[in-house]
């Protein structure tokens, strides 16, 4: 398995993966020079149609899921980047979702990281 799918699978394994196997990998990485980067933030629960797919749900249970397990992993590991989902997020694509980036990842979560998109994702689109 590669480092990449690594993180991958842990993120999916909620918050005990973040608390061990997560934070733990991502230190253990990151004192031999290599640069951590979890993915894919957030809710990217499926290959099939996940460039246009619109994960709903209201924030309460977002934080208490999908969420949970980055933020243990990102507090007890503190990886050197974060990487946007394809998907949308109640409507709004993750890679410029204000809300999972701004407030949650970096005011919240206190994050220090960079944040990066996915191949392919970072092509200018207009706004509806």
């Amino acid at each position: 398995m590669s480092p990449l799918r690594a993180q991958f699978r842990i993120s999916r394994r909620g918050s005990a993966a973040g608390r061990g196997a997560g934070g733990e990998a991502i230190k253990g990485a990151q004192s031999n020079d290599i640069v951590c980067t979890l993915k894919h933030f957030a809710l990217n629960d499926q290959e099939t149609c996940r460039h246009v797919v619109d994960a709903r749900i209201d924030e309460g249970a977002l934080r208490e899921s999908d969420l949970l397990a980055f933020q243990i992993a990102i507090e007890r590991g503190d990886p050197g980047s974060v990487m946007c989902a394809y998907n949308k997020v109640n409507g709004e694509w993750a890679g410029e979702n204000d809300f999972l980036l701004n407030q949650v990842l970096k005011r919240d979560w206190g994050y220090r990281g960079w944040v990066m998109s996915d191949w392919g994702r970072s092509t200018p689109r207009p706004r509806r």
